[in-house]
């Protein structure tokens, strides 16, 4: 999601070369991310040429009404956050402090017909989405 490799795929397959050009990364490297997508099933490889699972089209691809690679962010700093719980037990003061209150209310509310969700931040709960289509 940090490098939006999905979305130059939307237009169809690319090799992994023509992507790290698109992209303006190193091929070398890139290569190995993209077969780890592959057994990821994110994406599918025919020949020597990387291509978007249906899954990756609706949800990663940006500009889709499903997008949610702009979560990457809340999802690293969370993370980040639950890495530093041995060091704050062991200093015995919050090392990652999340101030709640400066939450807008907007990242409070539900959406419709979710129930449980009312009570988490939207961005917070994405493993929550109905992901079975």
């Amino acid at each position: 999601m940090q490098l939006d490799l999905f979305t130059p795929l939307k237009e169809g397959p690319l090799s992994a070369e023509q992507l790290a050009d698109t992209l303006g990364v190193g091929f070398t490297k890139l290569e190995f991310l993209l077969y780890a997508l592959v057994a990821a099933t994110l994406l599918r490889m025919e020949g020597d040429l990387f291509s978007n699972t249906a899954e990756a089209d609706h949800y990663l691809v940006r500009g889709q009404p499903e997008y949610i690679g702009h979560r990457h962010g809340s999802i690293a700093t969370r993370y980040a956050n639950v890495l530093k719980t041995a060091e704050s037990i062991r200093t015995g003061t919050g090392q990652a402090m999340i101030d709640f209150s400066a939450i807008s209310p907007a990242r409070w509310s539900p959406s419709p017909g979710t129930g449980a969700r009312a009570r988490w931040p939207r961005e917070e709960t994405w493993w929550l989405d109905d992901f079975s289509s």
